[in-house]
């Protein structure tokens, strides 16, 4: 039989274990984000957004809970290709070519019970079709959008809430300032920052 000393050692080396891979995910999670704005504008446009996801569930007593936004993607029109880009913080930050483009969905899951379910709405016909340009940063808005799912029935309906005012946007802006100080982006970043001046947030 293994004595007690034995097994504290066990348990105490899993534990570091599990948190050491669990500090690497989160690592690896900030690399990928590391040099995001790593486009030249001459040659590219960025398209952001600030999403938040809900859940407002049937048995919620009206309460809607946070959602982790994992991630969102754009469609060209003409050529229909997607991209895929995951989230700094809340916000999507898409690096592009001059194009008109699609935001296509937003993406996030969240734990009920046993299971993990997904949530994506579908954004096309929320939010139209928006044009890239060289240079140029286009903030589609903040985005609130609420999954409601009923005891019994599969899937989810989706509510939508916008906020396409200065503030929003200058926030959105604020947080892609802090994240990434050697960008060739951060004139622009700030020289539009600038243009909307001081603005009043709620």
């Amino acid at each position: 039989m293994p004595t007690r000393t034995a097994l504290l050692w066990v348990a105490a080396v899993l534990l570091l274990s599990s948190c050491a891979s669990w500090q690497d995910g989160i690592d690896k999670r900030n690399n990928r984000s590391a040099g995001l704005l790593d486009s030249a504008p001459e040659s590219t446009g960025l398209l952001i957004a600030d999403v938040r996801l809900k859940h407002k569930g049937s048995l919620s007593f009206g309460i809607e809970n946070s959602i982790d936004v994992l991630g969102g993607e754009v469609r060209q029109v003409n050529t229909r290709e997607v991209t895929r880009r995951e989230t700094i913080k809340h916000l999507l930050v898409f690096q592009l070519p001059p194009g008109i483009y699609e935001l296509v969905s937003v993406r996030g899951h969240f734990r009920a019970g046993n299971y993990y379910h997904t949530v994506e709405p579908f954004l096309v016909p929320e939010v139209g079709s928006i044009e890239v340009i060289a240079g140029e940063i286009k903030h589609v808005g903040k985005l609130t959008a609420t999954a409601h799912s009923k005891l019994g029935q599969l899937g989810f309906t989706y509510s939508y809430k916008w906020d396409r005012g200065p503030a929003a946007e200058k926030a959105a802006l604020e947080i892609l300032a802090q994240h990434d100080e050697d960008s060739r982006w951060l004139p622009i970043i700030r020289q539009q920052l600038a243009s909307l001046g001081p603005v009043q947030t709620n």
